[in-house]
């Protein structure tokens, strides 16, 4: 008897495996073709991101190209002081993070996924700074988003390290938000991340030592001070 029962289990299991089988292979469902599909993507994004010696993905490298390309058209630019939007390309940098390193007088650009490097780029003639430090952040409000246009002193620092991903920026390892989607040239050779801080409860566009206030975000709209870089020569 026990043995007929066992038999009995053993022919119920093929038969749902042989279902199972029929499902995903049947090519009238289009489900198994699909489903091998995803599977398949998977191992390969996989492979893409944790082999130190794969080619970035498609979307990596092209997300990575266009931040290069825009750092190029800041420092290239005629104008002596000037922003450019990061609007559109930053949110394809989910999950990533870019590590930017002063070299000398060269900026390395790294494109990381955890701590495997996805891609990398450089620029000479550019040093890492950011809107953050001292009176910085105070001086660049008076002068961009106050309406009195007043120069007060220096709106940036330089840095030999600064992290940016869609989560915030880092600094000597203070996180600030990363709401404010420009590229600031304050300078010849200096074109600047702008991390934010919540600094009061209540709307108050302001600077700090840490940086802007996070509500300076909207204060970039539509400010006739804020004029766009104009394009000079790009080596694409």
């Amino acid at each position: 008897m026990a043995g007929e029962k066992k038999v009995a289990n053993i022919i119920y299991i093929l038969l749902v495996f042989l279902v199972i089988m029929f499902i995903i292979f049947n090519p009238f469902s289009g489900y198994g073709p699909r489903m091998l599909a995803k599977l398949s993507n998977l191992v390969t994004e996989n492979i893409d991101i944790a082999n130190d010696d794969a080619i970035p993905s498609t979307k990596v490298s092209e997300s990575f190209n266009k931040l290069h390309k825009l750092f190029e058209i800041a420092k290239n630019s005629p104008d002596k002081t000037c922003f450019v939007s990061l609007d559109g390309i930053t949110e394809e940098f989910a999950g990533f993070r870019f590590d930017i390193v002063q070299d000398g007088d060269i900026m390395k650009i790294q494109m990381m996924k955890d701590e495997t490097m996805v891609s990398y780029g450089s620029l000479g003639g550019l040093n890492v700074c950011a809107v953050y430090g001292g009176n910085a952040a105070g001086n660049f409000y008076n002068h961009w988003l106050s309406g009195r246009n007043s120069t007060t002193g220096q709106e940036y620092n330089t840095f030999n390290v600064l992290t940016v991903s869609n989560d915030g920026i880092v600094i000597d390892g203070d996180e600030g938000y990363f709401n404010i989607r420009y590229l600031f040239k304050a300078d010849d050779g200096l074109v600047c991340f702008m991390p934010t801080h919540g600094y009061w409860f209540v709307y108050n566009c302001k600077g700090g030592s840490k940086g802007l206030d996070d509500d300076c975000a909207e204060e970039f709209e539509f400010n006739p001070t804020i004029k766009m870089c104009k394009e000079g020569e790009v080596n694409v």
